[in-house]
């Protein structure tokens, strides 16, 4: 029951930003902490057998960038100020299978993502990685985000045959357009509807949100636009003209998080990037494992900062990022509950 009440009190936390976002986050911190072995998230841990124990109990979401490129620079991503279109270099296929095999030895049943800075769909090598994750991964959730516009009625059913549960299409507007819900409804998202030829519900719908769920029986799909001038991140500082404050809440991203580019560096959350915070650089598994740098000095140095606030590193001294991703933290904390 409290997640649930976490769960809906952060939707309107979302949609106002009020004060019960600090009340909810002390829950989320005492969740963690009687979550099993929370001594374990501040120790190095150098055997193979507990490092392997605490991935089990403690990561539940890891992205995996399996290749580089991305075919738009949009104005609220750092993508419009670091080159991630001029070319595409994929992960090596053995990189990405020695992380799903080392993800199998665990038996992990948390969620898989496939969009960090490039656009999941742009290359159709996506399907044969979905794949693989669902042959070694049968009770993994996976799910990408995307930008729209590669997607059909062909590549969905491929998509959703490769194992894919979820795929959350994102309406992005340009910084002069206007957010106006009911335009983006009917000209924008009844476009994407009619290239996958499929119907619609609105599942949330104000001011500067709009989210539809599409009648699709073979796996979730949602498009969602939102007002990222409203209530965008500003990627911890590095993006302008979005909302940006001080931080005085804590941060649990490296707590249960791992981010994977493509070259096989690890970062502990969406917000931070290689070329632009690499004291952020977690580890390196192209020469580690999962288990060690998940498990690593790195990781604990920064759960120790980020625990309690006010948060004074930067970027993380700025960064709203938490705010647009409490409710996908609650799920996270929903299959950490389902893992036993």
């Amino acid at each position: 029951m409290l997640l649930e009440k976490i769960y809906e009190k952060n939707h309107l936390c979302i949609k106002f930003l009020n004060i019960k976002f600090k009340f909810n986050l002390e829950h989320l911190k005492q969740l963690y902490k009687k979550s099993k072995n929370y001594k374990n998230y501040f120790v190095v841990l150098k055997e193979r057998k507990k490092q392997e124990k605490f991935l089990k109990e403690h990561l539940n979401f890891i992205n995996i960038e399996t290749f580089s490129k991305c075919n738009r620079q949009c104005w609220f991503c750092t993508n419009s100020i670091i080159d991630r279109h001029s070319k595409n270099i994929r992960m090596k296929e053995s990189l990405y299978k020695k992380i799903i095999d080392d993800l199998a030895k665990i038996k992990y049943c948390g969620a898989i993502t496939y969009s960090y800075y490039n656009e999941p769909l742009l290359d159709d090598i996506i399907i044969d990685r979905i794949r693989y994750a669902r042959k070694k991964l049968p009770n993994a959730f996976l799910f990408t985000h995307t930008n729209g516009d590669y997607i059909n009625e062909d590549y969905l059913d491929k998509l959703a045959d490769a194992g894919l549960n979820k795929l959350k299409i994102q309406c992005y507007l340009n910084k002069d357009e206007e957010f106006d819900v009911e335009n983006i409804l009917e000209k924008k998202i009844r476009a994407t509807a009619n290239k996958i030829n499929k119907s619609f519900q609105v599942i949330n719908k104000s001011e500067n949100v709009i989210e539809v769920k599409y009648d699709y029986s073979k796996m979730d799909v949602q498009q969602s636009s939102f007002n990222f001038k409203e209530i965008g991140t500003n990627r911890g500082g590095a993006i302008e003209n979005i909302i940006s404050s001080e931080r005085i809440e804590p941060c649990f991203s490296p707590f249960y998080r791992m981010y994977v580019t493509y070259e096989g560096v690890v970062l502990p959350c969406c917000n931070v990037r290689q070329e632009l915070n690499p004291n952020f650089v977690m580890g390196d598994l192209r020469k580690e494992s999962l288990f060690e740098v998940f498990t690593n000095q790195k990781y604990v140095n920064l759960r120790q900062v980020l625990e309690k606030g006010p948060i004074k590193i930067q970027p993380c001294c700025n960064c709203v990022g938490v705010a647009a991703n409490i409710c996908n933290d609650v799920m996270d904390i929903k299959f950490q509950e389902n893992r036993y």
